[in-house]
């Protein structure tokens, strides 16, 4: 599901995506910190338990 909505917005002109992710639990409704760094995700910024991750297309 991630890797098609990651196709569709590149596909659709977008240079990057962004989201919070939860760090060490996978209570989180987008995704867990960890499933984030597995699709490339890289921390843009820290924010206590909840880094905003960010993927370059």
């Amino acid at each position: 599901m991630l890797r098609n909505l990651l196709a569709q917005l590149k596909n659709g002109g977008f240079k990057a995506v962004e989201t919070f992710a939860r760090k060490g639990s996978s209570e989180n409704p987008s995704g867990s910190f960890e499933f984030y760094l597995k699709h490339n995700f890289k921390i843009k910024s820290e924010r206590d338990d909840f880094p905003l991750m960010r993927l370059e297309f």
